[in-house]
């Protein structure tokens, strides 16, 4: 793979990070160097103090217009890399000197009122007033309830909104930290909250409460729902504290850290974990899908670009032509959503070749090591035909959104000869699903 250039996010450190620790991770898996550009083109203005395994780090401050053709423009970025799960920092590390003496303390984030919009459809990192009154009150009760002992460091860029909360807490110890010469003050609040025991991030979600959580490998407690769709792509020390004061310890699924194991597809819709070994040695991917979503085949073809997609119960054309159909009988909005489509349909066909494009493959008599996707429901067809080969090298068998027959994965890891194959029962956010590994 070439040397890749990058264009970094123009805003926030947490925004920058998520970028940072993404392609830190992909260029260090693939043995590669990416050339990231700082972005300081806009009036919100950081100087880098990160560093990062692989990737060379350089400020820009001038970006009159956007540069195309960049990996940052690139499919395989957007649609999949972007979408990766973040763990505890290894790669990445804040190249920032304290002189001054650290002691023990509680780091307590929370977001100003410009982070509060009213309605019912709320953005990733925004809150109602509401919800914002709520941390707040159940930070107290968080703090109250286990007793803390510890002074509490509080952090936030609205001043006004941090001076409330000290008075809300005056009943504990409440600390301010001495300044670290010659930093920004986001710098200085983001290494001083990755310092702390823990962390209450005192929002409704939190990027550089986040970051910090990631860079000082703390615990991070949040009064919210970890399952929606951004904080899912965290794997922290996470800490739920519920309404009815149970304490519920929520740790992501851990597969993300084994470093044998690559997720294809998109995190936020559908992505399954396979064996970096038998992603290299494959030659066909056997797809049962018939669904719009073809995440798992692009970001397979995209990881491994000699392996040749047969789609045996349908061709891509035919989904899309679905999809199309339906876009005209029961959408409004249909121009952009047929231009969307088209878009698709254009990205596929270069990533996937024509064949499994416009042709489905019955051959189940495959002459090299192959690999074969599918739910549940159609686990029984393709065992017969497939599994019994000599070439079958792996498989991901999934509960499809139709079906919901919780038993049905393990019915079918029970029904497997143990002898010849391991299964693992992986149950990841939404998904559930059966990876399969041939024993040799």
């Amino acid at each position: 793979m070439k040397k890749l250039i990058f264009y970094g996010c123009p805003a926030g450190l947490g925004n920058r990070y998520e970028e940072l620790f993404r392609l830190s991770s992909f260029a260090k898996n693939h043995d590669i160097e990416i050339n990231y550009f700082w972005n300081n083109s806009t009036n919100i203005k950081h100087r880098n103090l990160f560093t990062a395994q692989n990737l060379k780090i350089e400020e820009i401050s001038n970006l009159k217009n956007w540069p195309t053709k960049n990996f940052e423009s690139s499919r395989y970025w957007r649609e999949f890399i972007s979408s990766q799960i973040i763990t505890e920092s290894e790669n990445i590390k804040l190249r920032i000197e304290n002189k001054n003496e650290i002691i023990d303390y509680i780091a307590l984030h929370i977001r100003g009122t410009d982070r509060i919009v009213e309605g019912n459809q709320i953005p990733p990192g925004f809150q109602s007033k509401e919800e914002s009154e709520m941390t707040i009150f159940y930070a107290k009760q968080y703090l109250k309830n286990t007793k803390n002992s510890l002074p509490i460091a509080i952090f936030s860029e609205d001043n006004n909104l941090k001076k409330r909360v000290q008075n809300e807490l005056g009943t504990f110890d409440i600390i301010s930290l001495p300044p670290i010469d010659s930093i920004e003050k986001d710098y200085e609040d983001l290494f001083y909250l990755s310092q702390a025991k823990s962390i209450i991030m005192c929002s409704k979600y939190s990027t550089f409460a986040l970051t910090a959580s990631s860079l000082g490998k703390n615990k991070l407690v949040t009064f919210f729902d970890n399952n929606n769709s951004e904080m899912k792509l965290w794997n922290l020390n996470i800490y739920s504290y519920k309404e009815n004061y149970e304490n519920i310890f929520n740790k992501s699924n851990n597969l993300e850290n084994e470093i044998n194991l690559t997720s294809l597809g998109n995190k936020r819709i559908k992505s399954f974990y396979v064996d970096n070994y038998i992603i290299n040695k494959t030659k066909y991917l056997v797809s049962f899908n018939e669904s719009n979503y073809l995440g798992f085949e692009e970001h397979f073809k995209l990881v491994n670009s000699s392996i040749i997609l047969k789609m045996y119960k349908s061709s891509i054309l035919k989904i899309k032509i679905i999809k199309l159909f339906k876009i005209i009988k029961f959408e409004k909005n249909r121009k952009l959503l047929i231009q969307k489509l088209l878009k698709e349909c254009i990205q596929l066909f270069k990533c996937l070749n024509l064949l499994p494009f416009i042709l489905k493959s019955k051959n189940s008599s495959l002459k090299k090591y192959y690999f074969v996707y599918c739910d549940y429901s159609d686990f029984w067809e393709a065992y017969p035909k497939f599994f019994n080969n000599k070439n079958f090298i792996g498989a991901i068998i999934f509960l499809d959104n139709k079906n919901k027959n919780k038993h049905g994965l393990l019915e079918i890891k029970n029904s497997l000869n143990k002898n010849y194959h391991c299964s693992e029962f992986i149950k990841e956010f939404d998904n559930q699903y059966l990876k399969i590994v041939k024993i040799k």
